[in-house]
């Protein structure tokens, strides 16, 4: 597919791609985090998780909040996170966390003229975490930044620098916990100097869970992305936003060291964003 023709796909796309990269709804958060993610319990060992995200969706909200029909766009992504805790302290209630991610995409729409298909690597990441919690390990405060570094310029990556830093909490009531985050993601011009800027975001992102037992426990997930303006060769986009999510997920501890989790969510209310549904798929392998 020639590159021409991609551009006014990726109007649409892209603003679902970050999901895997800086102008997506939901934010990083929804798509990263699920029920107990903010405490960092792991063991001092190298761990990866993968992630299988699968979206959809043929309509979009309009920059008066309403619906518009379009060509209809699958994304599937593969995340590939390798993570390195490490504790410390007298009780162990420090953590730094070092994780490298690597996604990869692929994207279909269709639609006269831009119909078709596009594959490759996104922007991959470095995530870096210093947390703290309680003796009792039922409170848990974290501050964190993500680094995202450009690959290059493709049709999906946007070959500029992006930072996230994050401020998250997990508290612990029994088998209940709640987890909340709120971050900021901040984009740079890409590097080909012309001025150009993806939209920076707020994103917040809450999660109630219940542990059932037997390892396994159910979560709902709220998350509310707001998005400022882009840039085009240094003047504004009229292309500010917000998107409103909700999901439903399960994980379960099948061996004591590797777990299976599925979250469904849902495009709620939006505005500048796709109306989109679909699902994340995680394994976490402790090595």
């Amino acid at each position: 597919m020639k590159r021409k023709n991609l551009i006014g796909a990726f109007t649409a796309v892209g603003m679902v791609l970050w999901a895997a990269a800086a102008s997506a709804t939901p934010g990083l958060m929804e798509l990263a985090v699920r029920s107990g993610f903010w405490s960092n319990q792991f063991p001092d060992t190298t761990i990866m998780l993968q992630h299988l995200y699968y979206n959809t969706y043929d309509q979009v909200w309009d920059d008066g909040g309403d619906k518009q029909d379009v060509g209809k766009t699958k994304i599937t992504a593969n995340f590939t996170r390798l993570i390195r805790p490490w504790h410390f302290g007298d009780q162990k209630q420090y953590q730094f966390i070092l994780e490298a991610i690597l996604p990869f995409a692929n994207v279909s729409f269709e639609g006269e003229p831009t119909g078709g298909h596009v594959s490759g690597i996104l922007d991959p990441m470095i995530y870096l975490a210093q947390g703290w919690n309680n003796p009792g390990k039922t409170t848990h405060v974290q501050a964190a930044l993500v680094i995202r570094a450009p690959w290059g310029d493709t049709d999906l990556t946007n070959n500029a620098w992006a930072f996230q830093p994050i401020l998250a909490v997990q508290q612990s009531f029994g088998m209940f916990s709640i987890d909340a985050s709120a971050s900021y993601q901040i984009e740079t011009n890409t590097l080909e100097g012309d001025e150009n800027r993806g939209r920076n975001y707020l994103e917040l992102n809450f999660i109630p869970s219940f542990n059932l037992g037997g390892g396994w426990d159910v979560f709902m997930q709220g998350d509310y992305t707001k998005y400022m303006k882009s840039r085009t060769h240094g003047d504004s986009n009229d292309d500010a936003g917000y998107n409103v999510c909700a999901a439903l997920g399960v994980n379960n501890w099948f061996r004591p060291n590797m777990q299976l989790g599925i979250k469904g969510e849902y495009d709620i209310k939006g505005k500048n964003t796709p109306a989109s549904k679909g699902f994340n798929l995680r394994y976490l392998w402790i090595f």
